[in-house]
């Protein structure tokens, strides 16, 4: 395989090209998506990625299937899968053997619409490869991975997607795994969390050059810049939306606390100031553990479509613990929304429970209490206050305070309020012993 930015060929030999391919034992095909798991694609502005048929040569012309999609994409936890609409198949009379043609998909992660990676089937060699930009300013040239015969062996298959427009369409099908876009010290490795931009095109030789892209696009450059940005990892959600104090965008690793003010970035939505799909207003909601609405509200992307530190939810200080999600409607279908990314609140749980030692009391007799309160929060934290109502007929001994504290409370009418500043840990009970006395006949004391 080699790279070309533009129409024109890039004279890079194979023969002083730099391969590491794969020594290990390959990665066997894994199960295909269902046809109803297939993503479409779409441009950045949120419309279908589409083409019409504008080439001779039918296996390498991409066109739109009868659902208005030129290029598909689906993403496992252990590969990815692409989708190219053809008006022929690609496959020669003889089994397993491709057109002498190229198909390629290229992947930009650093948003300077040059390609960082470029998968590539080709009918020439009758390989499937995998090569990533070395450089600081090359394409993709240095090949990490490598399958020879990819239809006999799975990785590339054929599959109709005839309809009366078009009734010989064919989608060309191809997986790669993620393990095979990582490289040991590269800046732009592709995980199931990274935003990128991908583009489908055909090629005249097995050369990175655009025969015909799936959209308007005649360029490399402006095939990106017409893509749409998506994470693999959660396939269907276009855009990119993560809370700022995530190390791992899309993971659960910000955390965040009470009397905080969660804030959001991302990248890759309609900018503010276009005409479609809200101007730019995103309506997003995030949700507590148990997925119930915590916080609703709109954020706004700017010019470029970014969203940088935006504030959204308030935290109160009753907040509950936990992993939250942060999810976003879907522009083009309203009142569906899609997860984004996930953040933990970390916050102390302070519990409280209060037991009689006896059960019935005489006139004038002492009852004692017990008031225990231990955390099942995911953190230590300060208690500064415990309050207790006395029973009608009750009234509090004066020094019979112990445990926790030794003070008496402060009493208002029946209501006594012991205050101070206890650290209680996640492992620590804490309780206070108080004594009262019945003024009454012979109470019964419910524990």
């Amino acid at each position: 395989m080699s790279i070309s930015s533009n129409c024109a060929k890039l004279s890079v030999a194979k023969a002083i090209m730099v391969y590491f391919i794969l020594s290990a034992p390959l990665i066997a095909a894994v199960p295909w998506p269902l046809d109803s798991e297939w993503i479409g694609l779409l441009q950045f502005n949120w419309n279908n990625l589409d083409d019409p048929a504008d080439i001779p040569n039918c296996y390498a012309d991409v066109i739109n299937d009868e659902n208005g999609y030129a290029a598909y994409y689906w993403a496992s936890e252990t590969a990815i899968f692409y989708r190219l609409t053809l008006r022929c198949t690609p496959m020669k009379v003889e089994p397993d053997n491709l057109w002498q043609f190229a198909w390629f998909v290229a992947f930009d992660v650093d948003d300077d619409n040059s390609p960082d990676w470029a998968t590539m089937v080709g009918g020439i060699s009758e390989v499937l490869e995998i090569a990533y930009n070395s450089g600081v300013d090359n394409d993709p040239e240095t090949v990490v991975y490598s399958i020879n015969d990819p239809l006999i062996s799975g990785e590339v298959r054929v599959a109709d997607a005839g309809w009366p427009s078009f009734p010989g369409a064919t989608y060309l099908d191809w997986q790669i795994p993620y393990s095979a876009l990582t490289v040991d010290g590269y800046d732009r490795n592709i995980t199931a969390s990274t935003p990128l931009k991908m583009f489908l095109t055909t090629s005249s030789n097995e050369q990175l050059s655009v025969k015909d892209a799936a959209g308007p696009s005649t360029t490399i450059s402006g095939a990106f810049a017409n893509a749409a940005t998506i994470v693999l990892g959660n396939p269907g959600s276009f855009g990119f939306l993560y809370d700022t104090r995530d190390l791992d965008p899309a993971s659960n690793l910000g955390v965040w606390y009470r009397g905080e003010t969660v804030t959001v970035s991302g990248q890759g939505w309609p900018p503010s100031g276009s005409s479609y799909y809200n101007t730019g207003i995103r309506n997003v909601q995030i949700l507590d553990t148990l997925l119930t609405v915590v916080w609703s509200g709109t954020i706004t992307t700017n010019a470029n479509g970014d969203v940088a530190a935006e504030p959204a939810w308030s935290i109160d200080n009753s907040t509950v613990p936990g992993i939250y999600v942060l999810a976003v409607e879907d522009p083009r279908t309203p009142g569906v929304y899609l997860t984004y990314d996930t953040f933990t609140i970390s916050a102390p749980m302070m519990n409280i429970s209060k037991i009689a030692l006896t059960d019935s009391v005489e006139s004038g007799s002492n009852a004692t209490y017990t008031i225990s309160v231990w955390n099942t929060g995911d953190t230590a934290g300060d208690l500064v206050s415990v309050i207790d109502y006395l029973a009608t007929g009750f009234s509090y001994v004066p020094g019979s305070t112990s445990g926790l504290t030794t003070a008496d409370p402060v009493i208002v009418g029946q209501e006594l309020t012991w205050s101070g500043t206890w650290a209680v840990d996640l492992a620590d009970q804490h309780s206070i012993k108080k004594i009262c006395v019945n003024k009454n006949a012979t109470r019964t004391i419910r524990r």
